[in-house]
């Protein structure tokens, strides 16, 4: 892509924003009569005193509940409404350009009920997944959460294993971008999708001092990197992955952390008998492929062991926010070569500027992001760099222009891809 035509939309895709007004306002900010830059510093990253609404259930230090108001007297659900459009998505290795006039819907009920209950439930419809009318509707994440204190709180999630995280870079409901970051978004050489894939968890998570976010879980497998039909993922069938993960504030602006994730996925060698049987997870693959036994799991599967260790950090610097994550990850070998191991690396680095208007709300947000990642043992290397520029017509009302590229260790499998997105929030 040329420098030239990026510039040239970037200027079109301004000056057509530029026309639009709305006087969108979610549930929270109209339950508590506070702007969305109370607990964002540009929407959907997380101000500190937004991590310490999430941590507490919706709720603020004094108790004061700030959505889902008491039903018996108001009679109040906290439901907001989101709609992605993405008008132009075009790849280098696509032969046309998307337009996805209207790329994605969803509808977030969320927030505190009760002294010591919350919970958040999303539903989905996106173009990526089609039906009979064109999108297929999903339920992407749900939480259940009993809040006993600061310190201690249990949750019942489906999705990603840290979503309880209100930092930066883990979950993708705080993506600034169009996907999520390169070391959240891989598989490496293991079996059971990468840290953003959705399963069944158990966790237990708070702050047990001002300065110290923990979190630690029991998770269900997930969906493999090729994707399942199975009901075993969303019915949380051998729950043996376990994680923790700290995170230490140093300073009021400056947070390090790390993490660790254990787990087993039963895998399948594919035999000959297995392509051609239609029950089979096999059926329609290659002989000798490796698949997650879901869900005709037998005695003779192997156990393959995966690990994940992580550091990561964040740091404001004014209205600048800088965030990076280390991930080193060790899977066992293949069904088919028992005792044989995996070591693949990770690293993300993402920083963005919040430009504000005078009343404190965030105008362009300028962000670069660097990824890189390897598979294969270390031996297929993959760098990817993304620029992107938001512009903020409304705290709740964002466009952005990005261009991501990869490069790869086989040149055929180098890409780059530019998007136009708008988001509004209701």
């Amino acid at each position: 892509m040329k420098i030239r035509n990026i510039v040239t939309i970037l200027t079109a895709v301004g000056f057509a924003f530029a026309t639009l007004t709305a006087e969108a306002v979610p549930s929270f900010a109209r339950d508590t009569g506070k702007n969305c830059s109370y607990c964002h510093n540009a929407w959907p990253q997380l101000s500190k005193k937004g991590r310490v609404y999430k941590e507490l259930g919706y709720r603020m230090p004094d108790g004061d509940r700030m959505s889902f108001k008491d039903l018996a007297e108001e009679n109040s659900v906290g439901v907001s409404a989101l709609i992605f459009a993405r008008p132009y998505d075009k790849k280098d290795s696509a032969e046309a350009a998307n337009t996805r006039a209207l790329h994605e819907a969803e509808i977030v009920v969320a927030g505190a009920v009760g002294e010591n209950w919350s919970g958040f439930f999303e539903l989905e419809a996106e173009d990526e997944a089609q039906n009979a009318y064109g999108f297929e509707i999903g339920i992407p994440s749900a939480v259940l959460a009993y809040n006993h204190s600061k310190a201690l709180n249990l949750q019942f999630t489906w999705g990603e294993m840290m979503r309880a995280d209100p930092y930066g870079l883990f979950g993708l409901h705080f993506r600034m971008t169009r996907a999520g970051t390169g070391a959240m978004n891989q598989a490496f050489d293991g079996y059971d999708g990468s840290l953003n894939s959705r399963r069944q968890n158990l966790v237990l998570t708070g702050r047990p001092i001002d300065q110290l976010f923990y979190s630690v879980g029991i998770s269900a497998q997930a969906d493999s990197p090729a994707g399942s039909d199975s009901t075993d993922v969303s019915e949380g069938k051998d729950a043996s992955t376990i994680h923790a993960r700290v995170a230490f504030d140093v300073t009021k602006d400056i947070m390090i952390g790390g993490f660790m994730v254990n787990g087993q996925v039963a895998a399948h060698t594919c035999s000959a008998a297995d392509i051609v049987d239609i029950d089979s997870d096999c059926n329609g693959g290659a002989v000798g492929e490796v698949v997650s036994s879901r869900p005709n799991q037998t005695a003779s599967d192997a156990e393959l062991e995966y690990t994940r260790i992580g550091l990561d950090a964040q740091a404001d610097i004014g209205n600048t926010r800088v965030q990076l994550m280390f991930v080193s990850a060790s899977d066992d070998g293949s069904a088919a070569q028992t005792g044989t191991e995996n070591d693949n690396d990770a690293m993300s680095v993402q920083a963005y500027h919040v430009f504000k208007a005078a009343s404190g709300a965030p105008t362009w947000v300028p962000l670069i992001r660097f990824d890189s990642y390897e598979k294969n043992n270390g031996a297929d290397s993959y760098d990817e760099l993304v620029l992107n520029v938001a512009y903020y017509f409304e705290q709740n009302i964002k466009g952005f222009v990005e261009f991501w590229d990869r490069s790869a260790q086989d040149s055929a499998d180098d890409d780059d891809r530019l998007t136009v997105q708008l988001a509004v929030g209701f």
